[in-house]
């Protein structure tokens, strides 16, 4: 029974990991998710560095597969997304959001909780920031990020959802983590029943982490 299915061309280093949590995974290519074989999942994940791929940006760019994770997440599932390792929007996602490349290297003390401001009015969600607490094992001393966001919007970010007349205004998003400049580094987006995970945090999550995004049911492709 597959909980995660990663979007890659070949094996990933982080498969063994996923083992060691107790979490199963398949690999495949984007155009998979338009097989009507392809088993249900809780979360669909794309590793960091996706846009150099050529193979993996170019089915990504594909409607059909576009669709799919729109719906996917609609419909109850989890869209965890690593950064693209190079400047550049997710506009192919109609996410109001940009990614940022810089190296920047935290303490476990600079990792911190979401600072709001009002250049970034965004809803803080306690039960959202206790998850994201779990983020990181505590056994690290120092955390990498490849880079941050910005431009960040609370507007519908599937306002083409079925239609373009239909504006799914519950779009709405959580800034769980910032840098020590207080720039976004996690995101969370809610759409439908689901939810969109944007990190630029280059260290695999907690076990407890991963098991709080998967608590949902396996949602057909």
């Amino acid at each position: 029974m597959t909980d995660v299915i990663i979007l890659w061309d070949k094996p990933v280093y982080f498969e063994r990991l996923f083992q060691e949590y107790g979490i199963n995974t398949i690999t495949a290519m984007p155009g998979s998710l338009n097989s009507p074989h392809l088993a249900p999942a809780k979360m669909i994940l794309i590793p960091a560095g996706f846009l150099s791929e050529k193979a993996i940006s170019a089915g990504l760019n594909q409607k059909k597969v576009i669709d799919k994770l729109k719906n996917f997440v609609e419909n109850g599932g989890t869209l965890l997304i690593f950064s693209p390792m190079a400047d550049s929007d997710f506009s192919w996602l109609s996410l109001p959001v940009r990614y940022k490349r810089e190296d920047i290297f935290l303490s476990e003390n600079s990792l911190s909780e979401s600072g709001l401001s009002e250049k970034n009015p965004l809803e803080k969600n306690p039960l959202e920031n206790k998850a994201a607490d779990l983020l990181l094992n505590p056994d690290l001393d120092e955390y990498f990020c490849d880079g941050y966001f910005e431009n960040l919007s609370e507007k519908s970010i599937f306002s083409d959802f079925e239609s373009n007349e239909k504006v799914m205004d519950s779009a709405l998003i959580s800034v769980l983590k910032t840098d020590c400049k207080n720039r976004p580094v996690h995101l969370r987006i809610g759409q439908g029943k689901g939810q969109i995970i944007l990190s630029t945090v280059h260290e695999f999550f907690s076990k407890k982490y991963f098991k709080s995004l998967l608590t949902n049911q396996k949602i057909k492709i």
